[in-house]
């Protein structure tokens, strides 16, 4: 798992070599959604695996919130990816939406 975290900061400090050759997957912002997301959802594993470990009610809590993370991030790498091959007024409202849904899920 290491080699393939090392990857993945590879990639995302070289966007030249990115595996996807569009634009749209090597944007700044793409990459920081990509590497949040990959991050969290690592972290959040582990955390799982320590709450249950543990038998911990409230590490599993945290570990829920820490997963609603990773849905947001996941859901505004697709708005970031849809932003990209859309109109300029429908790009504004995709942006406007995942807004809007991460101020829900994380308020």
């Amino acid at each position: 798992h290491t080699g393939n975290v090392a990857r993945l900061a590879h990639f995302a400090r070289h966007p030249s070599i990115c595996a996807m050759s569009s634009s749209t997957c090597c944007t700044v912002p793409m990459r920081a959604l990509w590497a949040a997301l990959i991050m969290n959802t690592l972290f959040t594993s582990v955390q799982i695996c320590g709450a249950v470990l543990a038998k911990s009610t409230a590490m599993m809590g945290d570990t829920s919130t820490m997963m609603l993370d990773s849905v947001t991030y996941a859901f505004n790498l697709f708005a970031e990816y849809r932003k990209t091959k859309s109109d300029p007024r429908s790009a504004a409202i995709i942006e406007i939406a995942a807004s809007s849904f991460s101020v829900v899920v994380l308020g």
